[in-house]
């Protein structure tokens, strides 16, 4: 399901097709040298771009890739190439990858399905950087989480609660707190989303001060479940109102707020932990750079369904 493609030249080439628009404009052709003479390119840079990214979506070796990729050459010579690139070229288009270039693609396959959110939930997990995850186990264990938390890498995310897009994304260290986050997911959000959005559902690590003040201003409600220690100012802010009708009638306030909408940032989570592949790579930025992909596919996946689906 989230593999990109099992190489097979009909999907190869309709996922080139979707890919171009996506990727040609962010990955232009670097003009050549002025005064250096050198052999044509054998293809355009966003071909190699999207079969790099095609390449770490899969567990594949990139030599096996390329073997892989020799029964699609007429396809990807139909995408204006002259020859198949060899694992050399694959590996390094890969590495010219940035993370933030892998950001932009996945907010903006995510604004491509939900162009307009009405509601978006907003919450982190944790992976760990040599493949698999035991961040459930570790979670709790504070001694143990001390001596390990430097294998861990913090991803925070907002998505739609509806289509369950993942519209905003944020890599920080495993000990950085999600409030501190917030402000990096709600800036790639961007204003043009923000002004769509109208509900918030967040866990009870995002009730801050701050952040209230902040989407009080925008005019967007946050709903999170207050803690024990809450201190009700007396004002008539969204967040007063909602600790005093919360302290009257608990389960009025879940079923109200539709508090369950928080699940759907979950659901993503678990998703794309489910479906994680093995990372290959050894030096931690191309580790993180694995770990982003797998959002990255999470997302085209879900922007194929809403495509090829019958409306």
């Amino acid at each position: 399901m989230f593999n990109i493609l099992c190489i097979d030249p009909a999907k190869l080439d309709k996922h080139l097709k979707l890919l171009k628009p996506l990727l040609r404009p962010r990955f232009p052709e670097r003009p050549s040298p002025e005064g250096r003479g050198g052999r044509p390119r054998k293809w355009e840079r966003w071909v190699v771009i999207a079969l790099a990214l095609i390449g770490g979506s899969l567990p594949l070796s990139w030599r096996n890739y390329t073997q892989e990729l020799k029964g699609c050459e007429n396809i990807i010579k139909k995408w204006g190439a002259t020859g198949l690139p060899g694992k050399t070229s694959l590996f390094n288009a890969w590495k010219e990858i940035s993370e933030l270039q892998l950001i932009n693609q996945i907010t903006l396959l995510g604004r491509k399905i939900c162009p307009q959110p009405q509601s978006v939930a907003m919450d982190s997990t944790g992976f760990i950087l040599k493949g698999g995850t035991i961040w459930r186990i570790l979670k709790w264990s504070k001694s143990l989480l001390k001596k390990t938390s430097r294998l861990f890498w913090k991803v925070h995310l907002i998505v739609e609660t509806r289509k369950q897009a993942i519209l905003s994304i944020a890599l920080s260290p495993s000990k950085t707190h999600d409030v501190k986050r917030s402000g990096a997911l709600l800036h790639r959000l961007g204003k043009r989303l923000l002004t769509h959005v109208k509900w918030v559902y967040a866990d009870k690590a995002y009730q801050d001060d701050k952040l209230f003040n902040y989407f009080e201003q925008e005019s967007i409600k946050l709903v999170v479940e207050p803690k024990r220690n809450a201190v009700d100012h007396g004002t008539t802010s969204f967040r007063d109102r909602s600790l005093r009708f919360f302290c009257q009638a608990k389960g009025l306030w879940k079923y109200t707020y539709r508090i369950g909408r928080k699940a759907s940032v979950e659901h993503v989570i678990g998703l794309v932990k489910l479906h994680t592949q093995p990372m290959r790579a050894r030096k931690p930025c191309s580790r993180r750079k694995s770990l982003l992909l797998q959002f990255l596919v999470y997302n085209f996946s879900l922007y194929l369904k809403t495509l090829y689906s019958p409306s």
